[in-house]
């Protein structure tokens, strides 16, 4: 009985850690997402486009200034849990150097990256230094997941959030002329302050410092995933750079909105991972292949309902969230909504590399994905414009979920997840995507086709859905 009761305190903590991600997340999303009709209105799409080519030069700078440190924490706490604390701040130590290396290269070379990233010089450091800061709230956000601390994680992240679009407000309204730079300095200042205090929390609880050992550790982690994540924010983001390079800050600025309204699927990707990670470490070490099964499939159930969902009342979302200058954008949003869905099914198998401590095959999927995806958009953005950029982003996603599916279980031998799994839930999404396009004008069809597939998750799930309610 005693056993019993810790297994269920166990899952206890996990499903309300889950919750709390998830519900949190959609909050601090939904508040970002909510103010998406302020700055489209505030600003122009070219204004946008800038902000949003500078996220992605963040995105870039953030994996380069902390060497992907941040992807060693979570496993850390499995293996050095009698010291955790101790981890932590050596390894967040040591990613300064690494800053102080870029920000040398970028005083030396500043013209030349000046012109590719296509800033001016103080902007190139703003980028910079809020990589490092974003670096360091992800490497905190990081050993709150591992130790189910989500009211703490969401705790900073409300602040941070709730800040930086107050002062973004605050700013884009007191500039007259480059009303962007109010939108970029408004995020720049929370993010500075929560890190520092951060920064110095993580530093004063270890005292430790300088760790060979640690280091070594994080480093045989972490330096296998930079060209992944570099490559995956090339994936993801290269689209913007080369949009912006071929067509203008316009189309950059239209482009991003349609990925704005499809952020609602991210976040719940991010947030269901979040959860997701510790407990499958957990059943992978207590051999439980079993339930992981059991649950991932409705795990990718509840995932592609709100992939159908979303795609569904899309049409009206976007005539909510911006001006009539945006909504040419509707037609590529169910293709960004339906590239998120094979970015799920990847995490998914990307998540047996890591338990298995084999992430050097990672970046090699990701890269080549990468690659094609640039070449794919060099070709066809110029003949079809940014909406273009879509659709290769979305045939690249699905080229690096088969190669991660086959390094997992080809490679690597691994029996977790059998294809059928996938195929299915691919065919679901793909033939409800393709209906949407078929009855996108008529309201009342596409409402109930959000009614029918309701009733169905309900039905196949209901003694899930009430023995947890019940707590069972």
């Amino acid at each position: 009985m005693e056993l019993v009761k810790n297994i269920r305190s166990k899952i206890g903590v996990e499903i309300k850690a889950g919750l709390g991600y998830t519900l949190g997340n959609f909050f601090l999303k939904g508040v970002a997402f909510l103010t998406v009709p302020i700055f489209t209105r505030l600003l122009t799409p070219s204004d946008f486009g800038v902000i949003s080519l500078y996220t992605t030069w963040v995105g870039v700078f953030t994996v380069l200034v902390g060497l992907s440190l941040d992807s060693s924490v979570i496993r850390a706490y499995q293996d050095f849990k009698e010291d955790y604390d101790g981890y932590l701040s050596s390894v967040l130590f040591l990613s300064i150097l690494p800053l102080i290396s870029i920000i040398f290269l970028g005083i030396i070379f500043r013209s030349t990256i000046s012109t590719i990233i296509g800033f001016p010089y103080y902007i190139m450091m703003l980028i910079i230094l809020q990589s490092y800061f974003v670096f360091i709230i992800g490497f905190n956000n990081m050993r709150y997941i591992a130790q189910y601390l989500y009211k703490k994680s969401l705790l900073i992240s409300i602040s941070n959030t709730v800040l930086g679009i107050i002062m973004s407000i605050i700013l884009v309204l007191s500039f007259s002329e480059s009303k962007y730079l109010g939108k970029i300095i408004g995020m720049f200042i929370p993010v500075l302050f929560i890190a520092i205090t951060v920064f110095g929390v993580i530093l004063f609880k270890g005292k430790n410092f300088i760790n060979t050992k640690y280091w070594k550790y994080a480093l045989a982690l972490s330096i296998p995933m930079i060209p992944h994540v570099l490559a995956h924010l090339i994936l993801g983001q290269s689209d913007r750079v080369l949009i912006n390079k071929y067509i203008g800050s316009d189309a950059v600025g239209i482009y991003s909105f349609a990925y704005n309204i499809g952020l609602i699927s991210q976040v719940l990707l991010g947030s269901l991972n979040n959860a997701w990670v510790p407990w499958f470490y957990k059943k992978m070490d207590e051999n439980d292949k079993g339930m992981i099964i059991s649950v991932t499939n409705k795990f990718i159930a509840l995932f592609s309902f709100s992939i159908i969902a979303l795609i569904y009342i899309s049409p009206e979302l976007i005539k909510i969230m911006g001006p009539v200058n945006y909504w040419e954008a509707s037609a590529i949003i169910p293709i960004v909504i339906l590239a998120y869905f094979f970015q799920f099914l990847y995490t998914l198998l990307v998540n047996i590399q890591f338990y298995l401590k084999k992430n050097y095959f990672i970046p090699v999927g990701t890269i080549v994905a990468a690659i094609l995806n640039i070449g794919l958009n060099i070709y066809f953005i110029p003949l079809y414009g940014y909406m273009a950029a879509a659709y290769t982003t979305l045939v690249s996603y699905i080229v690096l979920f088969l190669m991660h599916y086959f390094i997992t279980n080809h490679i690597f031998k691994s029996n977790v997840y059998k294809f059928y799994l996938f195929l299915r839930a691919t065919l679901i999404i793909t033939l409800f995507t393709l209906l949407f396009y078929l009855i996108q004008d008529v309201l009342l069809l596409r409402l109930g086709v959000i009614g029918c597939v309701l009733v169905y998750f309900w039905t196949k799930n209901k003694s899930t859905i009430v023995q947890f309610l019940r707590r069972e």
